[in-house]
């Protein structure tokens, strides 16, 4: 539309203000002069100012300003005069200009006069430029909401997590056996994920009521547990069964694990207070424990039973339940029974072992299965070296480290050792089938001889092809794999990378044979690089040894195996007879729920540092709910654990017989005793006087509550963004936020990029709830979602939004 540009005519109140201005100007004007004796000065620059900020466009009754407001390109009558020419001065400078000028042509007076914006002349009436004024004077006011180059119009945007997305734990006991095992499923609902993580002797299928819904390996080793994802098709809102079965007929046993529900509900209800316990069919044998947090006030116990054999029930070192069953039947213990048995008190606050038996059977107490293990040595031309300081070669160590080997690994009469010895291959003379006779096996060690090469691919191989035509798949099968340098020699078609080779070796023996590989870097030439992947493919662990540790390290890597293939708790039996438990048996624990504070529950999962200790840390903002540690103990009981140096769990206080005690999967640590940084130690033990260590793979496992919702800033615009969030178990999602944006923008929240844009309300709001939910702020979220979880809202705020503010200034000069 066109715009004719006239005269400004105010309305008879503006006109008779502006005239009663210009009088009082006139009058006074003369008097400074003569008092002050000094150049002529007026308060027409203030006068403008002040009636610019506050005369409203809608009331100045000229035909130009008229036409800006119905053809829209004014859009809010109510701005005054000076917000007016800021809205143009940042969206059409041009128009700002015009605009100022028609405001300013008639006024009468015959100073120079203009407005700034900052410091840009917006308008002016001047018969002398401002660059020779003799004297300058400024009014100046603070005008809010206007900032060069921005929108006028501002965004602001809020992003939390939706309240209803919860995560629960069904946590297995310690030992778990022996048999198909079931789980009680419970959730109200809408269900997004299921995931387990379990220490399990044997490959199995999983039924989820009663459908069978996928087969799955065992883990590594009885200390080392396997993730798997489980779906979800067949699970419902209300109450589930998940059964394992062993597929090949065995009995199936757990040494530690959970079941993970991710899901969303409406629902909040006050779980916890039953304790169920997981069904066996087969052989009833259940290590646990259980928490009470405070004021426990009665017990009931349900089961569910058909056991020929007598079963027993022992709680802490009470033996509160032992009956057999004439077929099928069902038990409950009174709340007045078992208080006058259990000293309830002493079962708060503290993690009480739980122990569900059978009497008269055998277990493997000190008993280990038949292992198969092949030694696979470097016998390059390097490892004919000196070492000056040892006055011996390296080929020496090596004799004595494997003989070491294979001393300790024969303690058991079931064990097997074998002996790949390579270099460019590998030859009769320097190799032994699998074989329990220790000397035959320290004649071919003492024999080994040296040439050029380094093929390690090779010695993997025949290792990987002596098993699969000697050993079983009964059998626990480990392979010893150690170099002093480089990978050398390639073993497959087609490859010219030697430590692609050796990866690959590895990988296919545990793929394709279930051997666990354990690598070793002989000295500071080895490549620890490769070598570490081997044993990450092969599911086992890296050492590197010192020329002077090597002795010491193998022993250390026999123990470890002797321990990976160890079944204290394991139930050994002969006949046909079997037992089984039903998942609906429970123990009701009536107590009074802690308060919940308000907020978003965060739970995450921190591995140990090591086989023995891990920390964690609680950042400002931050409160705790819950803290515990996770023990996979295998075969042995959880017997200690302290918390910055407070012994928290002492499981000798129940009995000094291991074998009639409940072994906790988890134990609960004291809100009361965590602090910003905190450290946990835990060890194993078969009785109170034989401690050891634990698993690298332990846990702890803590919950706190964040107010999960943050805004961003009044920002100049809100178009979203396609992130790429990482999360604390190395995981990553890529998604739209919110989730209808369509555009090509890329942000991350990664440990290796945070990238946003700082102007755009949506990315700011996502970006402040990821650094909220990363708690310890190394560029990983602690709590896993969705995109369906992360919930952004817009509110688009008008007038004058923003905190920004810029300095107006009416000069006049002469």
């Amino acid at each position: 539309m066109g715009i004719n540009k006239r005269g400004v005519f105010f309305s008879s109140d503006a006109i008779l203000a502006m005239s009663i201005i210009f009088l009082v100007l006139l009058i006074a004007l003369p008097s400074i002069i003569l008092v002050l004796h000094q150049p002529p000065q007026t308060e027409v620059h203030r006068d403008i100012l002040g009636a610019f900020s506050s005369l409203k466009v809608g009331y100045v009754n000229d035909t130009y300003t008229k036409e800006l407001i119905a053809s829209n390109i004014i859009t809010n009558p109510n701005n005054t005069i000076l917000e007016q020419i800021g809205e143009f001065y940042v969206t059409n400078y041009s128009l700002a200009q015009e605009f100022a000028n028609q405001m300013l042509v008639d006024v009468n007076t015959n100073q120079n006069i203009g407005i700034w914006y900052e410091n840009r002349l917006i308008a002016s009436i001047n018969k002398t430029p401002i660059e020779s004024a003799e004297n300058v004077e400024t009014a100046r006011q603070i005008i809010s909401g206007i900032k060069e180059g921005s929108s006028v119009t501002g965004f602001s945007a809020r992003a939390f997590l939706l309240s209803a997305s919860k995560n629960d734990f069904i946590f297995y006991g310690g030992y778990v056996g022996d048999g198909a095992i079931t789980s009680r499923v419970e959730y109200q609902g809408t269900l997004k994920k299921v995931e387990m993580e379990l220490a399990i002797n044997d490959d199995f299928d999983v039924y989820v009521n009663g459908i069978n819904v996928g087969s799955f390996q065992k883990s590594p080793s009885v200390y080392t547990p396997i993730d798997y994802d489980i779906p979800i098709g067949n699970f419902s809102s209300g109450v589930n069964t998940l059964q394992l079965k062993n597929k090949n007929g065995n009995l199936l046993g757990i040494s530690g694990g959970f079941i993970k529900l991710s899901y969303n509900t409406e629902n909040v209800t006050n779980s916890g207070q039953r304790y169920y316990f997981p069904g066996v069919d087969g052989l009833i044998n259940i290590y646990d424990g259980f928490y009470i947090p405070q004021n426990l006030s009665s017990v009931n116990i349900f089961l569910h039973i058909n056991s020929g054999n007598v079963a027993f029930l022992n709680i802490g070192n009470t033996t509160v339940f032992r009956n057999s069953t004439q077929g099928e039947q069902t038990f409950s213990i009174s709340n007045s029974q078992l208080s006058s048995q259990l000293n309830y008190q002493s079962l708060v606050g503290k993690t009480v072992p739980l122990r569900l038996g059978l009497e008269n059977v055998s277990y493997f107490a000190n008993y280990s299965l038949y292992t198969d293990v092949f030694s696979v040595t470097d016998l390059s031309s390097s490892m004919n070296s000196n070492i000056p300081s040892l006055g011996v070669k390296m080929i020496s160590l090596a004799r004595n480290a494997n003989s070491k080997f294979v001393e300790i690994m024969l303690t058991s009469p079931f064990n097997r050792v074998g002996l790949v010895g390579y270099n460019t291959e590998v030859t009769p003379d320097n190799y032994h089938a699998l074989s329990n006779d220790s000397n035959s096996l320290n004649n071919s060690i003492n024999a080994w001889t040296t040439k050029a090469g380094n093929c390690v691919c090779c010695g993997v191989i025949n290792a990987t092809q002596s098993f699969a035509s000697q050993s079983s798949s009964n059998k626990f099968k480990f392979m010893v794999v150690m170099t002093d340098g480089s990978m050398q020699g390639t073993c497959y078609s087609g490859s010219n990378s030697a430590t692609a080779d050796a990866i690959r070796a590895s990988c296919e023996a545990y793929d394709n044979y279930n051997i666990t590989s354990y690598t070793v870097g002989f000295g500071d030439g080895a490549d620890s690089t490769t070598l570490q992947a081997m044993a990450q493919c092969g599911r086992g662990n890296y050492y590197h040894s010192s020329v002077d540790e090597i002795v010491n390290i193998y022993s250390k890597i026999a123990n470890d195996i002797i321990n990976a293939s160890y079944a204290e708790q394991t139930l050994k039996f002969t006949g046909n007879f079997t037992t089984k438990l039903f998942s609906d048996s429970y123990i009701e624990f009536n107590y009074t729920q802690p308060g919940k504070p308000y907020g978003s529950y965060v739970s995450v999962e921190k591995t140990f540092s090591d086989s023995v200790s891990g920390n964690f840390d609680i950042l400002n903002g931050s409160t705790l709910d819950s803290v515990k540690v996770v023990s996979y103990s295998g075969p042995r009981w959880t017997a200690l654990a302290t918390l910055n140096n407070n012994l928290v769990y002492n499981l000798s206080n129940y009995g000094k017989d291991f074998t009639t005690l409940g072994d906790p999967y988890f134990v609960v640590l004291p809100n009361n005793l965590v602090s910003g940084s905190n450290s946990v130690t835990l060890q194993t033990g078969v009785s109170p006087s034989n401690f050891s260590a634990g698993s690298a793979s332990n846990k702890i496992i803590y919950t706190v509550i964040q107010n999960a919702l943050t805004y961003s800033p009044i920002s100049s615009y809100s178009n979203g963004c396609n992130w790429t969030i990482e999360f604390e178990d190395n995981t990553n999602i890529t998604s739209a936020i919110p989730g209808n944006y369509s555009g090509s923008n890329i942000c991350s929240y990664t440990r290796s990029s945070e990238s946003y844009d700082s102007n755009d309300a949506f990315q700011i709001a996502v970006f402040n709830l990821l650094q909220l939910l990363d708690l310890d702020k190394n560029g990983k979220v602690d709590s896993k979602f969705t995109q369906n979880d992360l919930q952004v809202d817009i509110t688009q705020i008008t007038g004058i939004p923003y905190a920004w503010s810029t300095e107006v200034q009416a000069r006049t000069w002469n």
